[in-house]
This record gives structure tokens, C-alpha cells and sequence, in this order.
């Protein structure tokens, strides 16, 4: 994920907010690298450099020999300094992260077979030298390799590897090559690799800054955390992660709304002549137009069920990125998306069925028009406007899923706090407002009316986690993320069963419930009301008790076998399930859930990383003043330095 703390944007505490930078500050395309003027031999050059890029840092049809990304600059002082002695190829593959209808284990399997073969293809190059760098889930895919060889000398030996460079590895690991630079206190969010790297052990340099979570996780202090981070890394068909990773895959992605009016002018113009067209070209355009039609109708679908993800788009800043994807959703829901995907897909069977043979004239030509004319609102947005949409839509739905798991994990942990002050609170709010004193006017009147005026307040603060969880959060869809997530303490499956019962309750109205019965005996107060607040207190307030403390239900111990098969167990009291989470959140390296807000993760970060890209281009991690991928160009260059 490149981009992806885990990578998307990928964010993704984890605290939605799509006013993150959404680019992961990737670097433009560089001109294409000058193959060697001359090599060994049989074709073999002396030094092969890998650079494998990081989220969506290139695409799966990617020409190799342009260097892109955060490693371009390394690749390119390489070539500069050793003309014609360095084979520098840039891998390429999907490098998604949960956009483009593509799961992050998916992108990046494809991304360790690209890399494999490319030095596989040289693996009768008996002296050719190897480097090998990866960022981000480039750095992923890289280190994975790098295990590969060093441990089982496959498909190089291991011998051949000058060294191995990784910044923002997701698999990094203290005990693991060498982290260069200020120290780092955790590993990657995919925990480290079984293998490490073997005999290549002292050949890795690892640059990771601390305050980057892709790299540096706490699992000791935040294991619902790592516990998302492992599981979403996962090659594809690992045990446990469809669930969630499909829960969390978009099926836009950034690249394919900003090529969409190009596509769409393909088209255009290849069905307006005589026949003549380039039909396997307007096939390959009307099926990319088909993809990303269908990938705006699917996210303009989810959003619409969605408040979570309304919400975040409809509190951007004007001119952010979020007003401008709220506004494109504003322009979508005006479209016929159904029936323009309809007809791309018609455009593009019909073309592939002509290949190679001359379609009748103007066969397509009226599709084509019907098309374009279906989709005018789209093209006709201003080329920013598109880009901006497309960056925040494609990661918005792995943004707020992440999200509601986080809400519920910091939320829920403060809820679950206040559960035993807020049954104690009602039940003596209770004994208040049953009172006989509570209708008698005088002073004992006043009294009890002060007291349960405070007692409301009381009430109104500590049910202010319930409020913000049941706001932010749709719990059946933060229920179910949370029982996928394998945490062996049990903290995930106890949030879930929490979650399970607020569900179930009208808690936003409860509170509400709770603030009118303040404010009302407050009035009664200040106007010296005291036989009208009584009455209000002894009707709603009574109300609000019963309500309550049927919320917090029994205090019976939840049963062992509740964890195992939940379904199939009676739900236990939340004040019960509380009490447990407590004691677990409390525990000696437990699951301090407050403190995923407390790092300040954000889905954004968590998904995307864009938050790592400055951090080692432009910050300093030694006395000579290297930023990390300065420090990986010059340690690199010493290596091939030593060959001559």
C-alpha cells in the first residue's frame, strides 16, 4: 500500500477525515532510462538494479524502463553516475490497494511475480550483480524476494545480491536487516516475515520513520490495529481475509476517472467514420469505459446507504477534494449510469466480435452518440474536478470502514467505561424522581429538583461516547467487521457484542431524551417553576431510567462459550460485556484500544500513507543531513562503485 499505511490514501487511526493529502506524493514519470550502451557477453549486464513502486505509483501495464515514484530519483542518479554499466528496471503491476476492484494482497502477489520473473529472466547471468529497492508495498513485494533468495537462493543465488533497500517496508522488523537512521520503536503493519532475510541478512537497509504507522506499529499497544494491518496484507485466498478485505475494495480507482473522457473520445471518434475503425482498439477503450462506469455506479450506490460516508463528504472545506467529489456524486445521480454501462458493454462486445473484420458502416455509430450523450456531464468537468473525485471516491469506502472500526474500538472503550457510573446514575436519578417529596412543594421539593437536574447533567456527559458512536458509526456493519478480525484477547468479539446491543437501542433519542430532561428542570430552576419541573421530571424523567437501564441489561458474567459461538449463546448484559472489556483494555499488553486515537491514525494515513512520502524525501536522518532515499542513493552507489 503505498501509499498505504497499510498504503490507499488507507488511512487508513484511524479518525476519517478525507481532508488528507490523497496523493502519496508520488513522483512524475521520469524520462525512460538509457539501456546500457554496452554490456557482457550474451547480453548480461554488469549491475541489475529492481525498483519496485509503491501504491499506485504505476499500473500493471506500465513501461519498466520509465522510472516513476519516490525510487525514481535513486534509479536515476544510478544511471547518471554508471552510464551503461546498470540495468534499472521499474516492475509493473497493479499497485492498488483496495481501489480498482483490487484487494491489496491481490496487487501485491502480482507485484512479487513481476519482480520474480524480471530476475528470473537474468538468472543465467551467472555474473551479473543485483540491487533490489521497494517502497511501501513496493517495499513489501521487494523484501518478500529478498527472503526468497536469501533463504532459499531462488531465483538468484544469494550471492549475486548486492544489497537490498526498503523504505516504508510493511513487514519491517528490528530483527531484520538494518534499519538505518533514528531508531524505531515498532514493526510493520503486517508483522514481520517468518523467514526474515537469511543470508542477505546483512545486505538490507531498512529506512522507516517512527511516526510512520505503515512501518512502525505498536502491536503490544494497539493489536486491533496490527490485527486489521496482517489481515489485510494477505496473499489472496489466506484464511480470514476475504471478508474483510472484500468489505473493504473499492472498485474505482484514481487512474480510471481521470482516463475516462480519453476513453470516451476513443470511442467517439473510431465509430464516426466509414467503417474503418480500429476495432480492437475501440474494444479495449469501451471495456475501460464500461469498468469505470460501472465503478461510479457501484460507489454512488454504497454512498447512498451510506450516512458514514455522507457525512465525511459533505463536511469538506469548499474547494477540498471532498466538496469536489461530493459534488461529482451530485452530477452522477443525474446520469443514466445503468444504461451507459449498458452501452460500453454493448460497444465493446460487439467491436470484439468484428476484430479484424470491417464493421457495416456506422453500425456503432449511434450507440457511441447515445453514449456520449449520456455521459456529457462527465466529460465536460473540468479535468481537476475529475481528478480530485476520483482520488477521494476511490478510497473512500476502505476510509470509512476503517473508520467504524475505529469509532467502535475508541468509542467503545470509553463507553465501556462509563457503563457502571451510568447505571448507578440512573438508578439514583430514579429514587429521585419516585420521591413523594418530588410533588410536595417546598423546600425538600426544590432539593430533589436541583439534585436530579444534576444527576441529567451527569447523565448527558458520560452518555457522550454512546452518542458519538451511534452518530458516527453503522453498527451492523462495525459488528461484523469486528468478528472478522482475528484478535486472540477477545476485545474485538466483545466490541462486536456491544455493538451488537446499542444497535438495538435508540441511543442518539436516549440522549436527546436526556438533555430535554435537564434543560427543562433547569427552567424550572431559573423561573422558580418548581411544580412544573416536577411534573415534567416525574413523566419524561421516569421515562428515561426505564429506557436506560433496560439498555445496560444483566450483570451476568458473560460465558466462555459466548466467544467461541456467539450466535449461538444467549447476549449477555452490556453491563457485563463492558466490565470485561475494561479489564481487558486494562491488562498487562492488552487491547488499549483509546490508544489508536491517541497515536492520531487516520484511515487516510492508515490507507494511503501519503503521510510517509515527505518524511524520506525531505527529512534528515543523520549528522551529514541524508534524507532516506539520499542515504539509500549513495549506499548504492558505493556498492556498484566497489564492482569497478
Amino acid at each position: 500500500m503505498n501509499g498505504g499505511r497499510c498504503g490507499r490514501a488507507v488511512g487508513i487511526g484511524f479518525t476519517a477525515a478525507l481532508t488528507f493529502v490523497v496523493g502519496t506524493g508520488t513522483v512524475s514519470a521520469a524520462p525512460a532510462l538509457a539501456a546500457p550502451s554496452a554490456t557482457p557477453a550474451g547480453g548480461c549486464p554488469q549491475v541489475a538494479a529492481e525498483f519496485v513502486p509503491g501504491t499506485w505509483e504505476t499500473n500493471a501495464n506500465a513501461d519498466p524502463s520509465v522510472a516513476v515514484g519516490l525510487l525514481g530519483p535513486i534509479a536515476g542518479e544510478l544511471n547518471r553516475r554508471f552510464p551503461g554499466k546498470i540495468r534499472i528496471r521499474f516492475p509493473a503491476y497493479p499497485a492498488q490497494a483496495f481501489t480498482g476492484g483490487l484487494a491489496y494482497g491481490t496487487s501485491a502477489a502480482a507485484g512479487k511475480q513481476a519482480l520474480t520473473d524480471d530476475i528470473a529472466s537474468l538468472s543465467g547471468c551467472a555474473n551479473t550483480r543485483w540491487l533490489i529497492f521497494g517502497y511501501s508495498q513496493g517495499g513489501d513485494i521487494a523484501g518478500d524476494v529478498a527472503s526468497q533468495i536469501g533463504c532459499n537462493d531462488s531465483p538468484i543465488p544469494a550471492d549475486r545480491v548486492l544489497g537490498v533497500g526498503l523504505i516504508a517496508d510493511p513487514q519491517q522488523a528490528n530483527a531484520g536487516g538494518q534499519v538505518v537512521g533514528p531508531k524505531v520503536s515498532g514493526q510493520g503493519i503486517a508483522g514481520g516475515r517468518v523467514q526474515g532475510f537469511c543470508k542477505l541478512t546483512s545486505r538490507v537497509a531498512q529506512q522507516c520513520d517512527d511516526s510512520d504507522m505503515y512501518c512502525s506499529t505498536n502491536a503490544a499497544k494497539n493489536p486491533l490495529l496490527s490485527s486489521i494491518g496482517r489481515l489485510v496484507t494477505q496473499p489472496p485466498g489466506a484464511t480470514g481475509s476475504s471478508a474483510l478485505t472484500g468489505a473493504l475494495t473499492s472498485g474505482l480507482s484514481s487512474s480510471q476517472l481521470t482516463q475516462l473522457p480519453g476513453d470516451l473520445s476513443t470511442i467517439t471518434n473510431l465509430t464516426a467514420g466509414n467503417g474503418h475503425a480500429d476495432m480492437p482498439r475501440l474494444a479495449e477503450a469501451a471495456a475501460r469505459t464500461e469498468q469505470t462506469l460501472q465503478g461510479l455506479e457501484d460507489t454512488a450506490s454504497w454512498v447512498r446507504q451510506n450516512p458514514a460516508a455522507q457525512k465525511q463528504l459533505a463536511a469538506g472545506a469548499p474547494g477540498s477534494a471532498q466538496q469536489s467529489a461530493n459534488s461529482f456524486l451530485g452530477t452522477l445521480s443525474e446520469l443514466d449510469l445503468d444504461g451507459a454501462v449498458n452501452g460500453a458493454a454493448s460497444i465493446a462486445n460487439t467491436a470484439q466480435a468484428i476484430a479484424g473484420g470491417r464493421p457495416p458502416a456506422g453500425v456503432l455509430a449511434q450507440p457511441a452518440q447515445d453514449l456520449a450523450a449520456v455521459t456529457t456531464p462527465i466529460t465536460g468537468s473540468p479535468a481537476d474536478v475529475l481528478s480530485q473525485a476520483g482520488q477521494v471516491l476511490s478510497i473512500l469506502k476502505p476510509s470509512v470502514v476503517i473508520d467504524q472500526i475505529t469509532n467502535v474500538g475508541t468509542n467503545g472503550l470509553a463507553l465501556a467505561r462509563n457503563v457502571p457510573a451510568i447505571g448507578d446514575t440512573l438508578r439514583r436519578l430514579g429514587e429521585v424522581l419516585t420521591n413523594p417529596a418530588l410533588l410536595v412543594p417546598g423546600p425538600g421539593q426544590q432539593l430533589l429538583i436541583r439534585e436530579a437536574h444534576r444527576l441529567s447533567g451527569d447523565l448527558n456527559n458520560l452518555f457522550r461516547p454512546f452518542v458519538v458512536l451511534a452518530a458516527n458509526a453503522d453498527l451492523k456493519l462495525a459488528s461484523g467487521l469486528l468478528r472478522m478480525i482475528p484478535d486472540p484477547s477477545g476485545a474485538s468479539l466483545i466490541a462486536a457484542l456491544i455493538v451488537d446491543l446499542l444497535s438495538q437501542v435508540d441511543v442518539v433519542g436516549l440522549a436527546k431524551e436526556i438533555g430535554e430532561l435537564q434543560e427543562a428542570l433547569w427552567h424550572g430552576i431559573e423561573t422558580s417553576d418548581w411544580l412544573g419541573a416536577a411534573g415534567r421530571a416525574a413523566g419524561a424523567g421516569l421515562g428515561v431510567v426505564s429506557v436506560g437501564l433496560r439498555a445496560l441489561g444483566s450483570g451476568e458474567k458473560t460465558p466462555p462459550s459466548a466467544l467461541e459461538a456467539p450466535s449461538a449463546t444467549p447476549a449477555p448484559g452490556l453491563t457485563s460485556l463492558a466490565s470485561q472489556f475494561v479489564e481487558m483494555a486494562g491488562s498487562p499488553g492488552a487491547d488499549n484500544l483509546a490508544d489508536i486515537a491517541a497515536e492520531g491514525l487516520d484511515a487516510a494515513s492508515f490507507l494511503t500513507s501519503g503521510a510517509h512520502v515527505s518524511a524520506y524525501t525531505e527529512k534528515s536522518i543523520d549528522a551529514a543531513g541524508h534524507t532516506a532515499v539520499s542515504w539509500l542513493t549513495e549506499w548504492a552507489a558505493a556498492k556498484v562503485q566497489a564492482l569497478t
